[in-house]
């Protein structure tokens, strides 16, 4: 009984102190749930910042390299390119001396794809230009085909298993050819492989992959 009339008198105290000092109490709490809210967004942030492509092999080992040339930005205002530069991706791969290895140096694009060749059924899927050499760094279940090959051959694509259902309405479609429309994609692409789907938080969001496709007037930028 001690205990419990010990809980009752705090109990009245605490409500003696609401009426008479209300506003402090209210400033109190709210001030606490802010906090609370403050540190579960900034822990939640910490931890998807630090865990970025967890999921790949090695993923430690993984590093994003952004470029920003803003004389280049000029020349993308004339072209309507969004790749970094060749050589940029040329120089820094000759400067690692094969300490690592540059896999990738496009990026994410928005093709239209038109299933079963009827443009008025198109829809986009998201593509990312790729090195054969990024087939391993992003860990991809292959169920058919070979990506590397794929990605070493122009005009050949590596589809995501769901892409590949929404396509033709199955996976096993290595070597059938779908109608896409693009910027430095082929008329008719043929697919070279199919993967499981990207999963997880990932800098790199893609349903398909797509060979690196390098012009050859793009070799003589400085």
């Amino acid at each position: 009984m001690g205990t419990i009339s010990l809980w009752v008198q705090n109990l009245k105290q605490a409500l003696r102190n609401l009426r008479s000092h209300g506003w402090q109490a209210g400033i109190s709490a709210t001030g606490l749930a802010v906090g609370i809210v403050c540190l579960t967004f900034s822990l939640n942030w910490l931890w998807t910042e630090t865990n970025y492509d967890y999921f790949r092999p090695d993923y430690k080992d993984l590093y994003l390299v952004q470029h920003d040339d803003t004389a280049y930005l000029t020349h993308l205002n004339t072209y309507t390119s969004p790749y970094m530069p060749l050589p940029a991706v040329m120089q820094l791969d000759s400067l690692l001396e094969g300490e690592a290895e540059v896999g990738i140096f496009g990026m994410t694009v928005k093709p239209q794809i038109y299933p079963d060749g009827r443009e008025e059924a198109y829809f986009y899927a998201s593509g990312l230009y790729s090195f054969p050499g990024m087939v391993s760094a992003l860990g991809l279940t292959v169920l058919s085909g070979d990506p590397e090959k794929a990605l070493a051959t122009p005009g050949h694509v590596v589809l995501t298993e769901s892409l590949a259902r929404k396509i033709f309405g199955k996976t096993d479609v290595v070597g059938q050819t779908f109608e896409a429309s693009a910027y430095r994609l082929s008329d008719w692409l043929t697919v070279g492989a199919v993967v499981a789907d990207n999963e997880g938080d990932s800098h790199w969001n893609y349903e398909m992959l797509l060979p690196p496709n390098v012009q050859e007037w793009e070799w003589g930028w400085e």
